[in-house]
Parts: structure tokens; C-alpha cells; sequence
């Protein structure tokens, strides 16, 4: 299904922009399809290997098809990395850029009329230092590519989510719904509060009021299964709303312990995964991970239940690129 006929059957979803609905609804742009996984798999993921980032997101790419299997001529593009904290790089609580870089710059290849680098950093940090700092502002001027915070709710669009059981509605960030295509490029991180935080947890950096992800928060949260299944429940309904095209996880460096922001414990698995299933990249990223256990992480088995994707590693054909 194209993304411009996905968000038709789901309804813009306007409740207070005074757009019509065609002025949110994106362009046209062939669906990529499902991997070509071999016999007995559901999901495949692309796996690279090494030291040359950029080098190695192009090849995990290429694995799956190459951009131009999401990417059509004349196309949008909308490239969400994590850059939530402005925090000093060596911290590694930002998105490495030369994995944003090598993304942008295949969508430019592959014939893109728009490259945007978007997100929106927590509050309480300095948006356009946490853009400074991660090196996104550097990569934005050498590709010609435009790179920048949203944090105005100016930027900020309302949709409804009439299907989900928790999250009935939330502002997003405009670009998303009127892109063609969307990348998500999170890094995997332990996170203090969802114990982990990869490609499902990222796109609570699209929306605005993300207070109401936290509703439930206490200080005894850590066993407050409510909160925990109400900010899992967001988490994973989100991406029915507005899913992404691609995904790619930065698992080269990869903060163990006092993320998502640190200083904490880093390793470096040095790994680049690839692939368009969220639920699945989730699964392997946190195996990476001495430091957090898979039954933690309740929003991976709750987008998993939502059909979003797999946690079943035994499903997922992961193919070294």
C-alpha cells in the first residue's frame, strides 16, 4: 500500500490546523514492498559490519534493494535520526551522522527533489545545539540538504488515531504527513524509563505533547506496570498512524547503561541494520545488549501484537551485507 493511500484509509485526522485534508496528504510513491526473504522467514534484515559508516549504511541498503526501492524520482524525503540531546558527541546519545549523511545522500542518488533531516529534541535541551553538537547542522551545509529542530508547535500537525486503544490522538510534526517518503535512523540506546530505546521508540520524536507518553509516570515506576504498558501502548500505536518507509539502526556505538542521555557505559558492536520492520530490528538491537533483557521492553511486544512486526527472531532472515 502506497503512504498516500495508507493515510487516505486511515483519515488525515486534522482536528485543529484549518488545512484541508489534500493539503496534508502526501504525494504519490510506489509501496516497497516486502523483502524477498527466503524460504521459511517473514522478515529480513540487513546487517553491515565495520568502521566506515557511511560505507556500511550504503551497503546495508543495497542489501535490501538499493534506495531507489524506496526512493522514487522527483520524490520528498523526510530523515528522522535521534537527535533528542544536546549532549557532546563522545556521548553517543545522538544518531552518528555519517550514517545520516550516507542515507541522505542515496536519497539525493536516487533522483529525491527534497531531502529534510527533522527532529524533535527533548524539552529542556537546546534544539539547535543538540542539531550543533551531533554534527547534523555540518552534514546539512555539505549536502545542500535542509536540517533543522522542530520545536515550535507551529510545526506540529493533529491527527486522530481512531483505532488505538490509548493513543486516540497526538500532534506530529507537519513534514511526516506531507513527505513521500520517511526514513527513521534512531541509535540504539539503553534508556532509563523503557529500558531500551532503538526504531520504535524514536517516533516519539515526531510528536509534540508526548507528556501524555508519560501519564502514568511515578517515581516507583520501575514497578509501575501501568505506566509501563501505557507509554508501550503509545509507543507502538504511533506507528500506525504515521509509519515509516525505511528504517536504519545505528548500532555502531552503543550507550550500555544512564541512556538515553549519558555519560554511560558504551560498546561498539560496530553494526548497521537495515530493513522495514521495526518490531524485528528491535529485537536483534537489543540482543546487542548485556544490559537489558528482551521481555523488558514492553513496546516491542506490544507493536508485535499490533501486527507491526516481528519479535520471533526465528522468522527473520538477517543477511550480512
Amino acid at each position: 500500500m502506497r503512504r498516500r493511500d495508507f493515510l487516505r484509509h486511515m483519515g488525515t485526522g486534522v482536528l485543529a490546523t484549518g488545512l484541508a485534508p489534500s493539503a496534508l496528504a502526501p504525494r504519490a510513491h510506489a509501496s516497497a514492498g516486502a523483502e524477498s526473504t527466503s524460504e521459511g522467514f517473514r522478515s529480513m534484515i540487513a546487517r553491515a559490519r565495520g568502521t566506515d559508516f557511511i560505507a556500511m549504511t550504503r551497503a546495508a541498503v543495497a542489501q535490501l534493494g538499493g534506495m531507489e526501492r524506496f526512493v522514487s524520482k522527483g520524490a520528498t524525503v523526510v530523515i528522522k535520526p535521534n537527535v533528542g540531546w544536546d549532549r557532546p558527541f563522545e556521548f553517543h546519545a545522538n544518531t552518528h551522522p555519517d550514517v545520516v549523511r550516507a542515507a541522505a545522500q542515496m536519497c539525493l542518488d536516487a533522483g529525491a527533489s527534497k531531502v529534510s533531516i527533522v527532529d524533535f529534541p527533548v524539552m529542556g535541551q537546546h534544539p539547535r545545539n543538540a542539531f550543533e553538537f551531533s554534527g547534523m547542522n555540518a552534514l546539512g551545509t555539505e549536502l545542500g540538504v535542509t536540517v533543522g529542530p522542530a520545536f515550535e508547535n507551529t510545526r506540529f500537525v493533529d491527527v486522530a488515531l481512531p483505532d488505538a486503544a490509548v493513543l486516540k490522538n497526538a500532534s506530529v510534526i507537519r513534514e511526516l504527513l506531507e513527505s513521500d517518503v520517511i526514513i527513521n535512523i534512531p541509535v540504539a540506546k539503553s534508556h532509563g524509563c523503557t529500558k531500551y530505546t532503538g526504531a520504535l521508540k524514536n517516533w516519539m520524536g515526531i510528536v509534540w505533547n508526548r507528556t501524555f507518553f508519560h501519564q502514568n509516570f511515578r517515581t516507583d515506576s520501575r514497578t509501575s506496570p501501568e505506566h509501563w504498558n501505557h507509554i508501550a501502548s503509545c509507543i507502538a500505536e504511533i506507528q500506525q498512524r504515521v509509519p515509516p518507509t525505511l528504517t536504519i539502526v545505528d548500532a555502531t556505538t552503543i550507550m550500555k547503561t544512564k541512556g538515553p542521555q549519558g555519560p554511560g557505559e558504551l560498546a561498539t558492536p560496530n553494526e548497521i541494520l537495515a530493513g522495514t520492520d521495526q518490531v524485528a530490528l528491535d529485537t536483534y538491537a537489543v540482543g546487542l545488549f548485556d544490559t537489558i533483557k528482551l521481555e523488558e521492553v514492553i513496546s516491542i511486544h506490544r507493536a508485535a501484537e499490533l501486527g507491526l512486526g516481528t519479535s520471533d527472531m526465528s522468522l527473520v532472515e538477517v543477511r550480512d551485507a
